[in-house]
């Protein structure tokens, strides 16, 4: 090296040697390396030098962000120098590391004034992304834009990239391609980008990066957010070096509509819907076109533009309206807030339309217009309260949201709708009747229900939620009558006066929800606080109460109801613990009453009939309830009566146990006789059976029988009447035809009456009194007066309602009768073979021989009394009686003409 300095001269050197390991500390704004190796050949006027490094390290803090290391750095260069301006040209050059693999050509030029000039082509062969930024001189980006850009680039590759630098460092970088050129073109893959910290970020996408001038550009044809299949996204940042950095935003979203929900309960669009999206549930497609200004530094505000697009879905907008069907329409949305104008819906199986609004304050106010058809909902929704409803009445709901705070307004006349619900809320068509329902959030765990229905009902119920998410009653009042009230005291109460009620297919609505399908609610008290309220007249099953009066407090998990009407006086008591326990004592329960006097009748003929006891109609077929838990019952009824007659005592224990309903303990208690069964109803649903065990203990059975509708029927008899009987179903789907079973009838010392077949039936088939009117020989004296009996004996078997018998005697002092055959319960029919012994003392073919031959008569008569009777068995008759009960027909054995 040789050199010669002057200062009033320029200087003068000559350097040409070879380097290895060469190392310069940084010093102040000079720049610092390692490990540079190479050679060098070169003057004041020209020269070249070669680089051939392996592992080089650069410390340029003044144009670099950070130090740099290579594991291999190669290039060629050659310097000119003239009037004090020098040109580097550079061929050759090679970086490459872990991070990039690097290709470059250009030149460089000293500008007086001026950083100098650049004329730059780089090929980038690969780049890391995550650590692009760490290679881009200081000058290409702002500090925003740096800061931006190393924490948005998660992952990715650029591939096959180019750069392209033109131009006076001092134009940098070359707005609108003027002075000068910036341009960097790359294609990445495998990129992963958070864009900005509350959004969720992109995965998966094949990028093609443009960076020109001061702006920005990532586009990609497809990639993932938030679980979303987005497409045909363009990200930009327009200025790079601006200090109000913004980037913006546009693309677009197709496929299933949850996914996408997901995406906005995960951004910050959820805001500007206010939360109220969040209980929502989607189902089918839609479109989403979404434009986002969002700020990454300075004073801006975010700014959001998006439009959702909905086909054919259906979507559940939370806890108080019902599920949206067929949704089509349009909703949009931006930082100010929501609308939708042109939506159509199906809810409650029919069209309606929904609007949309921003309110003040970031409210968001809805419309919903409609006209249900409650034919389509038969076929969607299985319970068998919305097959009791038919036709297409008008409804208007009104809904409000403000931080996340709904009221929901229903408004109906109701017209045009007709229910075949129990009464009271039977219904004609052509009736219009006011609905008001009303729900309203107080907080986040309280709500307020309101309700008017006609002059009939106001309710007014206070709701909170729990920790584990139920929502519990409070306060409500339930008022029946034109004057609504406040719940003003704790707990749920009745009053109020309600003209009609009934019992009949309340049950079955209620139980045919199980307990995933019904709403976690839960009551005070296990349910009712209080109640005192008048029904004019309840009814069902045949029966009616008549201004009934009931009074119901609750302490300590125990409902006590007071009942107080004619027909009916007691106490109930409900414990709600387990499954629930009913006890019930009551003065007196009259059955069946008159219908005399009993109030208003029903308004609208019911177009089918619910079954009772566990049955509900489903798709026009009987479904049995299997899944209900029954509660325990204890009940006494001090005096039962049944029409007017008085039955006596009852009493009744019967609990659950697994899949059985226990009947433990039957009595029936009367001066005339005693009544005792037990059984079970067995619940397994394809197989439910019902079991009755019973034994009558009879001290006067004429009594007995006329206190069960069948009077002068019987004269005097005692004995006892045992079976056991079986049939398919519940209690009260007792058959004729179906009843299985058998049973043993011991009775003695009575007499058959004149029966009306139409009333006694069976009684009229064992008095035999069709007899003497259908053949020749005259038994009037025996049977049409009444067969006087000694005893009664026999035992059946009955199958599908069929009683079989082959031994029944009836024995008395004026004849013997055998019966065997069968009895059809269901056809009411009878086809049954009768051998009848009469006695010959009594008998009217020896009466006449007393009167034609008295000698003869005299020794015959004392001759059978003698020797018990031989000749009454001689004188035995046989017929065969079939045909139905009322009109039965009747021929002497071996005889195929009935004698009249």
């Amino acid at each position: 090296m040789k050199w010669q300095a002057d200062a009033a001269k320029q200087l003068h050197y000559k350097v040409k040697g070879r380097f290895d390991g060469l190392s310069l500390q940084r010093v102040g704004k000079l720049p610092g390396f390692s490990g540079l190796s190479g050679e060098v050949d070169g003057n004041e006027s020209s020269g070249s030098v070669s680089i051939n490094s392996d592992r080089l390290k650069l410390d340029a803090p003044e144009l670099m962000p950070e130090p740099l290391a290579f594991d291999r750095f190669a290039a060629q260069a050659n310097w000119k120098a003239a009037a004090g301006e020098v040109e580097v040209k550079l061929r050759n050059v090679a970086l490459a590391n872990a991070d990039l693999e690097v290709t470059a050509n250009g030149s460089y030029q000293t500008l007086a004034g001026s950083p100098g000039k650049l004329d730059l082509n780089v090929h980038l062969t690969r780049v890391a992304l995550p650590h692009a930024g760490r290679y881009i001189p200081l000058f290409a980006l702002g500090t925003d834009a740096r800061s931006w850009l190393n924490k948005a680039l998660l992952n990715g590759q650029l591939l096959n990239s180019t750069l392209r630098l033109k131009g006076d460092i001092n134009d940098f970088p070359f707005a609108d391609n003027k002075k000068g050129i910036f341009k960097i073109q790359a294609r990445a893959s495998g990129v992963a980008l958070k864009y900005a910290p509350a959004w969720p970020r992109i995965d998966n996408a094949n990028v093609d990066l443009l960076i020109q001038g001061k702006e920005l550009l990532f586009t990609t044809a497809s990639a993932m957010t938030g679980g979303v299949r987005i497409k045909n996204v363009r990200m930009a940042i327009p200025d790079l070096l601006s200090e109000d950095l913004m980037l913006k935003i546009q693309g677009e979203a197709e496929g299933d509509n949850a996914r996408v929900l997901e995406y906005i309960h995960a951004s910050p669009a959820r805001k500007h819907l206010d939360g109220y999206a969040d209980d929502f549930v989607a189902r089918g497609k839609g479109k989403l076109n979404l434009l986002l200004d969002i700020p990454l530094q300075g004073s801006q505000q975010l700014k959001v533009a998006g439009t959702y697009h909905f086909t054919d879905s259906e979507i559940e907008i939370g806890k108080y309206l019902p599920t949206l069907r067929k949704v089509n329409g349009a909703l949009l949305f931006t930082e100010a807030g929501v609308s939708a104008k042109n939506i159509v819906v199906q809810i409650l199986g029919g069209p309606a339309k929904l609007v949309i609004e921003s309110g003040e304050g970031g409210a968001i106010n809805a419309r919903l217009s409609g006209r249900a058809n409650f034919s389509a909902l038969h076929d969607s929704n299985p319970h068998p309260a919305w097959r009791k409803l038919s036709g297409e009445p008008e409804w208007n709901v009104e809904v409000a949201v403000k931080n996340k705070l709904a009221k929901v307004v229903l408004t109906s006349t109701l017209s045009g709708l007709q229910s075949d619900l129990p009464a009271p809320f039977v219904k004609r068509a052509d009736e219009a009747v006011s609905l008001r329902l009303e729900m309203k959030d107080l907080s986040s765990v309280r709500d307020a229900w309101t309700m008017q229905y006609g002059s009939l009902l106001n309710a007014n119920v206070l709701r909170q939620k729990d920790n584990e998410g139920v929502w519990n009653v409070d306060r409500g009042i339930i008022n029946f009558g034109n004057v609504a009230q406040k719940a003003g005291r704790d707990g749920v109460w009745v009053t109020g006066t309600i003209p009609q009620v009934s019992l009949e297919g309340w049950p079955v609505l209620a139980g045919l929800v199980d307990s995933e399908g019904g709403t976690s609610v839960s009551l005070t008290g296990g349910g009712l606080t209080g109640a005192n309220f008048l029904i004019q007249k309840l009814s069902g099953y045949g029966n009616n109460v008549n201004d009934l009066h009931i009074k119901a407090n609750s302490l300590n998990d125990v409902l006590k109801v007071q009942l107080a009407s004619r027909e009916v006086n007691g106490e109930l008591n409900w414990q709600s613990k387990n499954n629930g326990k009913l006890v019930a004592k009551l003065k007196n329960l009259d059955l069946a009453f008159s219908e005399a006097n009993s109030g208003p009748k029903t308004q609208v003929e019911p177009s089918s009939k619910l079954k009772a006891g566990g049955l509900a109609e489903v798709n026009d077929q009987t479904k049995v309830v299997s899944n209900v838990d029954y509660p325990d019952l204890d009940l006494t009824v001090e005096k039962l009566s049944y029409k007017g007659r008085q039955l006596g005592k009852l009493e009744l224990q019967a609990r659950q146990q697994g899949q059985d309903f226990l009947i433990d303990h039957l009595r029936l208690i009367n001066p005339d006789s005693v009544l005792q069964a037990d059984g079970k109803w067995r619940l397994q649903e394809n197989n439910m059976q019902t079991q009755l065990n019973v034994k009558l203990d009879i001290n006067n059975a004429g009594n007995v029988l006329s206190r069960y509708g069948f009077p002068n029927s019987v004269k005097n008899g005692s004995g006892k009447l045992e079976g056991n009987f079986n049939w398919p179903g519940t209690p009260r789907m007792y058959s004729n035809a179906k009843l299985n079973g058998q049973l043993n009838l011991d009775m003695v010392k009575g007499q058959f009456l004149q029966v009306d077949p139409g009333i006694g039936k069976v009684l009229s088939i064992l008095s035999l009194q069709a007899l003497p009117k259908r053949i020749t020989l005259d038994f009037e004296d025996v049977f049409s007066k009444g067969f006087e009996f000694d005893s009664i004996k026999g035992s059946a078997v009955l199958k599908q309602g069929v009683i079989n018998t082959d031994n029944l005697k009836i024995e008395g002092s004026s004849a013997k009768v055998t019966m065997k055959g069968q009895i059809n319960l269901a056809n009411e029919t009878q086809d049954i073979k009768v051998r009848i012994v009469p006695a010959v003392g009594n008998s009217a073919a020896l009466i006449s021989a007393l009167v034609v031959a008295p000698v003869v008569g005299v020794g015959v008569f004392l001759a059978s009394k003698i020797l018990g009777d031989p000749l009454g068995q001689l004188a035995a008759f046989e017929y065969n009686i079939s045909g139905n009960w009322a009109d039965p027909k009747v021929e002497k054995a071996g005889e195929s003409k009935s004698e009249k």
